[in-house]
């Protein structure tokens, strides 16, 4: 994702921590920026499902998707989904 308000390694940090936080309390999933540590215009965020269903898990990952797509503050770039 990108992040094109961030000012500083700081600010990035506050934007990503706030939207991992407000997807994990709204679709109890677990969530950690996984790659672009360094880069402050850039996060990537890995979000975690577990069910017993497919299909639900797929569901569950979409809306997470959707919200951050309607984030102010973020651009999502790419979603990918792996099934394990």
């Amino acid at each position: 994702m990108s992040l094109p308000g961030a000012r500083g390694l700081k600010d990035k940090r506050r934007l990503v921590k706030s939207l991992v936080e407000r997807a994990q309390h709204r679709f109890r999933v677990s969530a950690a920026e996984v790659d672009h540590h360094e880069a402050w215009r850039r996060a990537a965020v890995g979000f975690a499902c577990v069910s017993t269903s497919t299909r639900h898990a797929h569901e569950i990952l979409a809306e997470v998707a959707r919200f951050v797509e309607r984030q102010d503050e973020v651009v999502l770039m790419d979603f990918q989904v792996e099934i394990r």
